[in-house]
């Protein structure tokens, strides 16, 4: 069978086999807290939402997020290179820096980046659940959330068992953790710390030198019910991370060799909020949040350029349920980001700055049920930008329930994503100049789906398109500069696709799942002509099987990721002009395995790339091969 074509037969077969299944069974449908300002059940919200659960991620074994994420419709990933090397996720052919990232309600996209996240330093540690809104957001989320949103949420139940857990492996890896928990009538804390490290693989192709890193990660929750109306809440993360790299030969080759070069990057997530759930239909929340960021780069072993972020956010939301399927939400947040870059002055210019922002937005939201069969779910947001015009950006929704089973949904929505700091104002040597005169970026889209829930399993069908005007290009070559810069290019850019994904318990013990993607993702050219985005796979999809055995107390787990061809920028040695080329097609298999001793102690492995594929989904950066781990958990 064609590889191109065996997750979509795959899902066939899934339909069938849901279709065939027994519906007397009422099927409990999950909760969503990111499509919406509140709690909704996702069938309601007539959106594309994921939800990756804390038993989803026991079973798969894995250590870094972006390997869960990897297998969501709609997200590509793109590591450039080993452990800890920068990874970007796209959903549906845009930008990764159009996709905002929450953990625990702190907006935790890096201003002293590219607006990105460091997917590479996310671990699993503690994380309870994530949630995975594809789509227009930023009528609820703001500027970040053009394309989408990742929500990461972590574990606050203090009856969570206190464990501790080790593991290792080959390329040097090892990981070591735990948290404990304490509770009392009307409290709770948390503590958790993780520490992952590698001696990494080379990124190059060519040498022998290997590429460490490392990523320690401390988390503190904690809440206080006031009385049974008024509660207090804390959470604190923070990341400490360093990571070795190569640099490219510009001169010789174009591409990575080794290098005696690293980085180390510090990341700070605080959030302080109080509830009030008086009696009756209105609740209210004010939270005060802070993300910190610290970024340093060197050369053998001095220090190089370093850039930081600060950003503070005040929010407030208040929500109204009337006439029991009725519920009106009125939000307000207002943000300060400061940046700062720092680095040794040369001929070309001084990168060294300072630069803030700040944005005022406020959002009104709507979600109902107009008949029992028919749900609508609208919002609108007002942004007051510091540095550029207000802006209104909206969208809207709605869910048919053709039957017990399934459902139709559709929506509409436009965004808006402002231009990054290092877009406008960032200065590297011989590389690049920001350009301050850069526009926003503003698309629209709309997607039409189809859902069908029975006893036994799952099916999804999701048809999306989407146009950005605007887009910025950041890597513009400007002749009179003599470097790249950033500029809005003057066509539009088209994302389409479908979306399949599906889920099967074939019985009590053994569940299939699977999910493929279609993307076409084209760049409008200042001249009118289209080419394909690069990074941006036409095919992906998954296939999955888990299979608990022992009456529960044993449990192997199966992922086969598929990733196809897509194209990327080489660029050569100066003068010849960069080249389009061409990344190869890939398989990665995952095999995960646990068994619980006794109720205290749990064994379990993982394989990763089981098949020691070679593949690279930034051209020049080689990727891991087979790795193997093995550890145990204590939970006490």
């Amino acid at each position: 069978m064609n590889r191109n074509t065996l997750c979509a037969a795959m899902l066939a077969a899934l339909g069938n086999a849901v279709a065939d299944s027994d519906n007397a069974v009422e099927v409990l449908e999950p909760i969503t807290v990111t499509a919406t300002r509140l709690e909704a059940p996702v069938q309601r919200v007539g959106r594309s939402v994921t939800v990756i659960d804390q038993e989803t991620i026991r079973r798969r074994g894995v250590t870094q997020v972006l390997d869960l994420l990897r297998d969501v419709p709609g997200v590509s990933v793109s590591r450039g290179g080993t452990f800890g090397s920068q990874t970007q996720l796209r959903v549906r052919g845009a930008e990764a820096n159009q996709l905002l990232v929450l953990i625990d309600g702190v907006e935790a996209n890096d201003p002293a980046g590219d607006d990105g996240f460091a997917f590479e330093h996310l671990t699993t540690a503690d994380v309870d659940r994530i949630e995975i809104v594809r789509g227009p957001m930023s009528a609820l989320w703001g500027t970040d959330a053009l394309a989408g949103v990742v929500n990461i949420i972590t574990t606050r139940n203090a009856a969570t068992p206190t464990e501790v857990y080790g593991e290792a492996g080959n390329h040097g890896t090892f990981r070591v953790g735990g948290a404990a928990s304490a509770a009392g009538d009307r409290w709770r804390l948390r503590a958790m710390v993780d520490h992952f490290s590698t001696d990494g693989t080379n990124i190059s192709r060519t040498g022998d030198e290997d590429d460490a890193s490392r990523t320690s990660t401390g988390a503190l929750s904690a809440g206080y019910d006031v009385s049974e109306a008024v509660a207090l809440r804390f959470s604190l993360r923070t990341v400490r991370a360093h990571s070795e790299f190569d640099t490219v030969d510009f001169v010789n080759t174009g591409l990575p060799a080794d290098a005696d070069v690293d980085s180390d990057i510090d990341r700070d997530y605080i959030r302080a909020g109080v509830s009030w759930k008086p009696a009756g239909q209105w609740s209210h929340e004010a939270t005060l949040a802070r993300m910190e960021s610290d970024n340093a780069n060197f050369s053998a072993g001095i220090e190089t350029s370093a850039t930081s972020a600060q950003e503070n956010s005040l929010r407030w939301q208040s929500h109204w349920q009337f006439a029991d399927a009725h519920r009106l939400t009125l939000a307000a947040d207002y943000e300060d980001t400061r940046f700062v870059q720092e680095g040794q002055a040369t001929a070309f210019g001084d990168p060294n700055q300072r630069q803030s922002v700040d944005n005022l937005g406020l959002v009104a939201e709507y979600l109902g049920a107009i008949t029992p069969s028919l749900d609508v779910a609208a919002s609108i947001r007002w942004d007051d930008h510091s540095d550029f015009e207000n802006a209104t950006t909206w969208q809207g929704a709605i869910t048919w329930a053709v039957s017990s089973q399934s459902s139709v949904r559709a929506s509409y929505g436009t965004s808006r994503k402002a231009p990054t700091f290092t877009e406008r104002f960032g200065f590297f040597a011989d590389s690049f100049v920001g350009n301050p005169d850069l526009a926003p970026e503003e698309s629209e889209s709309f997607e039409l789906g189809y859902d069908l829930r029975m006893a036994r399993g799952r099916l999804g069908l999701t048809w999306f398109d989407s146009t950005l005007e605007d887009e910025i290009n950041g890597f513009f070559f400007d002749a009179g500069l003599g470097t790249f810069t950033a500029i809005n290019e003057d066509g539009a850019s088209d994302r389409s696709g479908i979306e399949m994904d599906g889920q099967y318990d074939v019985t009590e013990v053994l569940t299939l799942v699977a999910s493929y993607t279609y993307l076409d993702a084209t760049e409008g050219l200042s001249d009118r002509r289209e080419i394909d985005e690069i990074r941006r796979p036409r095919h992906m999809g998954r296939l999955g099987g888990n299979l608990e055995l022992a009456d529960g107390r044993a449990n192997l787990n199966l992922n086969l990721s598929y990733n196809g061809a897509q194209m990327d920028l080489f660029f050569p040695p100066f003068p010849e002009p960069s080249t389009r080329v061409v990344l190869d097609d890939y398989w990665l298999v995952d095999l995960a395995a646990s068994w619980s001793v006794t109720p205290s102690l749990d064994l379990y492995g993982r394989a990763a790339n089981l098949l020691d594929e070679d593949y690279e989904d930034v051209y020049g950066f080689a990727t891991p091969g087979r790795t193997v781990t093995a550890g145990l958990r204590f939970r006490f």
